[in-house]
């Protein structure tokens, strides 16, 4: 998709109303990184975040239900006849109740479903916007983790570290890049395995014998990851690394299945 074209459906693709084949091609353009196209995704994502917060659950106005007890008040039925009358004089209050309660029923009835369908595209309308706003945030935080890869690639002395997918799942595997001059590392991940609910992977480096935890991340449904490994020991220092399953939130030390592992190149050790 040319750039003229990807900038004009900005808007569309925060707020989910592209079509697929649209909405894929723009994605495709964004990975290449247009500053022009992210300005306009940034400004896109701010405004859906303010009309997310802006939106509250509503009942209908008061206006509406005093205009339809109104039609109820106006509503008439035909007086019955005098030998009717005369045979049931009991019967024609009666009736006239049971109109009033049928016609207010069906108007209470007609106003919660109203007040139903309202709520519903209003909270319909809050997912969208808050998935678009989360999806904004995943392609902006991306994107900064992969300026710092292409700083390190940059660099003279940076080295890269397979990480090895371990039993039952060798399928998986990652990219860790390294600078002897950093305290960071940028860490992809591929066709790792969706994690149980209330559990997360936790990245784990070595050292001395001691384990040390870099950080907790969550996967695509590709099983791709991308983020960025922070305040990392001197790299020379670190033996190896090492990808886990843990409880949300992280653990002090490993205590699931390991994933993936991987030696450092930069070690004194190898």
């Amino acid at each position: 998709m040319e750039h003229k074209e990807a900038y004009e459906l900005i808007d569309a693709y925060v707020f989910g109303t592209l079509a697929e084949s649209e909405f894929q091609a723009v994605e495709k353009h964004l990975e290449t990184k247009c500053e022009e196209c992210y300005a306009r995704l940034r400004e896109a994502g701010e405004v859906s975040v303010e009309l997310a917060q802006g939106l509250k659950v509503t009942s209908p106005p008061a206006s509406l239900k005093l205009a339809l007890m109104e039609q109820v008040n106006k509503t008439t039925v035909l007086p019955e006849s005098n030998e009717a009358s005369a045979d049931k004089p009991q019967q024609g209050g009666g009736a006239w109740t049971k109109a009033l309660t049928l016609v207010g029923a069906a108007a209470v009835i007609a106003l919660s479903f109203w007040n139903v369908s309202l709520n519903s595209r209003i909270t319909s309308l809050q997912s969208q916007l808050k998935e678009s706003s989360a999806k904004l945030n995943r392609l902006v935080a991306d994107n900064s983790v992969q300026n710092d890869a292409t700083m390190l690639l940059g660099k003279p002395c940076t080295r890269l570290v397979d990480l090895a997918g371990v039993d039952p799942n060798p399928q998986a595997f990652a990219k860790l890049f390294l600078h002897p001059d950093e305290d960071f590392a940028v860490f992809y991940a591929y066709q790792l395995p969706d994690v149980p609910e209330g559990r997360e992977y936790q990245a784990w480096i070595k050292r001395d014998g001691t384990t040390q935890s870099v950080g907790v991340f969550t996967v695509e449904e590709d099983g791709y990851a991308i983020l960025k490994f922070r305040g990392l020991p001197k790299v020379t220092s670190i033996d190896s690394f090492m990808v886990t399953i843990e409880p949300m939130g992280g653990a002090k030390k490993p205590t699931g299945m390991r994933y993936l592992l991987g030696y450092n190149t930069l070690s004194k050790v190898h």
